[in-house]
């Protein structure tokens, strides 16, 4: 009697192999002669076994799904072959044999349909409409509830020859349909076994010949089933098992059902914005090249968005296979949270430093406005950001021909929604007209020869009206569908002049020829810093405040001030505070001094009633105001006498028993509070302020914390108690909480914060 034993391993399985065939040898079916029919990627790693029993056949590692689905169809390949044993096996990479197995014990007749499966004892105990059968009725694997009589498993199972190949023939056919629909069934091919045996009566093998840790049986046993995990890890193959059982994960399977992570950079704005989210999506396929990457263009498309979605109607070369397109935009909005991650923009022209998600699926939400992502990429965006000169109308066409023979100048200056309501705050006060007589001058005065000025604007009257200037042209004619020709007639310009606008942005790099000049505001929103928007070889021209704008928003804050609920920083009465001192000093008007002074008396009243510890709008804020007003000789006083009462209420919470370690409302926020006080000057024998025990208490919760998750003011603390000194700034703590003021989406102009970075600029 001769038996056939098939055995499939790819990658990482290829190390169960030889462990296998020993035992296998030693002690299956030992009152017969065996054959192993082994497919593997990885052929040469097998000939440690070399023996005229084992006959090796290679096959391409297709991924873990594919390849345990195609199971049969390897069976099916070999029936010639097959036909010389009487009885055929097919048996999982990680098994072990642990004591002898004779013929048979495990060999069908025809009462058993000549076929044997495994199915463990513990499903005897479990209702049959709760056996893991597929249920998904487009499947061919589907089993209707109630139907059935015993789970069977995958890893297992065989019998006669011609039975066996028979079974391995319909599953095959069965899978290849359901693979052309993109179909993966629940259990895939174990699903399909248990459908093709519904209807028959195999020999039933149990835990005996394959226990396994995590099913509950104690009795004598034959095989063991090796822990996957030990080589594949949890993590990954809990992973592999969830993408390919749902179904809102289909669109990260390839032609060949491989799976292949995804990664979606959504756009957003007009096309200068896309540009930025397109670029940044190239700049993460070189990060993250296991991914595949798509753009979503949806919030584009609405109807008040500039001109919808434009990157591939503008640009002749750019790669439309990163176009998401509807049908998986569906199916992305159907993946579950546990299947996805989300990562945020955390500051406006910022880089960021990404932890890789380990997800099936990441989302990456911002404006990306860095001049870092496109400079990793730089050659590929020249390259697929080229416009189809052929489509200009006559006037841009004829304009081309001027500009590519003169020293032509691209000004642009953005109005339109940059005057209206929140944007005014966000972007008003920096491109004014002084802005553009500067930088015109600056040209001028490196140029050797007169330039000719191409202006380019939402607003051409306005421009008509306030540069009345010899030599220039407007360019008034390229409007809604057709503003992309401005976009094109300013990279063809020689040098430029921009505005606070991704869409000159682009002009100006775009543009770069020999020896071009671009000339750039130093400051692009009065909310937020920019670090990495612009090239370090762009001509910055520096932005004073507006007073204008500084005039209104203190004009608010007086009206609003005093009916703020909150005491604290960020949506209180002392960020008021902090606002009135610097404006105060920056105008020179002690009235503005004096309402402080009253706002501050009012907050440092009503301090007592129920304010909560934290940071933002909290005690340590407060606490955290008074030190910095002190050190920057707003105030004057004692701060160990004035702030004894926060002290004191801030000592009540046990920092050992936080669980919240954040600078907002946690730990770290704790920390820098005291850490400005035990940094505040006092004569050397002054006490210093919270108790021992506390300080104590407060250095062992920041000591508890992993090193590699110590933040700033942590690290501070523990080398002040450790060394004696430490580094603490309080002007890079204000800058943190107006961070924490910023959000990409959601910037809100009119703050205190706002105010206090525009005064900023002339100090």
């Amino acid at each position: 009697m001769k038996i056939g034993i098939v055995y499939l391993a790819t990658g990482a399985y290829n190390s169960f192999w030889k462990d296998f065939y020993h035992t296998c040898e030693q002690y299956f079916c030992v009152d017969a002669e065996k054959g192993y029919e082994l497919f593997t990627d990885s052929p040469e790693n097998m000939k440690n076994i070399l023996s005229a029993n084992v006959h090796i056949r290679q096959i391409e590692d297709l991924g873990w799904i594919v390849n345990t689905s195609y199971k049969s169809e390897y069976i099916f390949s070999i029936r010639k072959e097959l036909e010389a044993y009487d009885y055929v096996f097919y048996i999982n990479s990680n098994f072990l044999f642990t004591a002898p197995i004779y013929a048979d014990e495990i060999l069908p007749k025809a009462s058993d349909s000549y076929l044997t499966a495994l199915s463990f004892d513990h499903y005897l105990n479990v209702d049959v409409r709760n056996y893991p059968y597929d249920r998904n009725p487009d499947c061919l694997a589907f089993i209707h509830t109630g139907a059935g009589k015993r789970y069977y498993q995958g890893g297992f199972y065989g019998g006669r020859t011609k039975e066996m190949l028979l079974l391995s023939e319909w599953c095959k056919a069965a899978i290849a349909q359901d693979f052309n629909k993109k179909i993966i069934a629940r259990f895939h091919d174990e699903s399909y076994i248990n459908r093709y045996l519904i209807d028959k009566n195999p020999k039933v093998l149990n835990d005996e010949y394959a226990l396994q840790h995590i099913w509950p049986y104690h009795g004598p046993y034959k095989a063991v089933i090796r822990n996957k995990e030990e080589v594949l890890g949890s993590q990954t193959l809990g992973q592999l098992k969830d993408v390919y059982t749902d179904t809102s994960l289909s669109f990260l399977l390839d032609e060949h059902l491989c799976f292949r992570p995804g990664g979606i950079v959504n756009l957003y704005g007009g096309l200068g914005n896309q540009m930025f989210g397109y670029a940044f999506c190239l700049y993460m396929q070189k990060q993250d090249a296991k991914r595949r990457w798509w753009i979503d263009a949806y919030a584009c498309m609405k109807p008040h968005i500039h001109n919808g979605y434009e990157l591939s109607k503008v640009f002749t070369d750019i790669d439309t296979t990163l176009e998401i397109g509807e049908e998986n935009r569906i199916k992305v909005a159907q993946v579950q949270d546990n299947h996805k991650a989300t990562i945020k923009e955390h500051h406006l022209s910022k880089v960021q430093s990404f932890t890789l998600s380990d997800k099936p699926l990441t989302i990456y939400t911002g404006c990306w406005q860095c001049y870092p992502y496109i400079e990793a990429c730089a050659d590929e965006l020249r390259h697929q950001f080229q416009f189809n000169e052929q489509r200009l109308n006559e006037k841009s066409k004829q304009l081309l021909d001027v500009i590519r023979n003169r020293c032509s100048v691209s000004v642009h200056i953005r109005r339109g929604d940059y005057t209206k309501k929140n944007n005014e705050w966000l972007y008003g006060g920096i491109c004014t007209i002084d802005y553009y007589q500067a930088a015109m001058q600056r040209l001028e005065s490196i140029l050797p020869e007169k330039p000719i000025y191409l202006f380019f604007s939402d607003d051409p009257a306005w421009v008509k009206e306030h540069f009345n200037i010899p030599d220039c042209e407007i360019i008034d004619w390229n409007k809604k569908e057709e503003s992309w020709q401005d976009l094109c007639l300013m990279a063809a310009c020689r040098h430029h002049i921009i505005a606070n606008s991704s869409f000159s942005w682009w002009g100006a790099w775009l543009g770069q020829h020999e020896g071009t000049l671009t000339i750039a505001p130093d400051v692009w929103y009065n909310t937020t810093h920019t670090p990495d928007l612009l090239p370090s070889e762009w001509i910055r021209i520096p932005i004073p405040p507006s007073s204008e704008l500084l005039q209104r928003l203190c004009n608010d804050l007086i009206l609003r001030s005093s009916y703020l609920d909150s005491l604290g920083l960020q949506q209180g009465k002392m960020g008021a505070v902090l606002f009135f001192f610097h404006y105060a000093r920056h105008t020179g008007n002690t009235l503005y001094e004096n309402y402080a002074e009253e706002l501050f008396d009012e907050v440092y009243n009503d301090v007592n009633k129920g304010v909560s510890y934290g940071f933002i709008n909290g005690l340590c804020g407060i606490g955290w105001a008074v030190e910095y007003l002190v050190k920057h000789n707003f105030i004057e006083g004692d701060t160990d006498d004035a702030l004894e009462e926060i002290d004191r209420q801030v000592m009540v919470y046990a920092p050992t028993r936080l669980t919240d370690y954040s600078f907002a409302n946690g730990l770290e926020g704790i920390v820098c509070y005291v850490l400005s006080r035990l940094l505040s000057p006092r004569a050397s024998k002054a006490s210093l302020p919270f108790d021992e025990r506390y300080r104590k208490e407060l250095y062992l919760a920041c000591k508890n914390i992993p090193k590699e998750e110590q933040t700033t003011y942590i690290r501070s603390l523990i080398d002040l108690v450790e060394k004696g000194k430490c580094i603490y700034s309080f002007d890079k703590v204000i800058e943190q909480l107006f961070e924490l003021s910023e959000d990409v989406f959601n910037m809100k102009g009119m703050t205190w914060e706002t105010g206090i970075k525009m005064m900023k600029r002339v100090n």
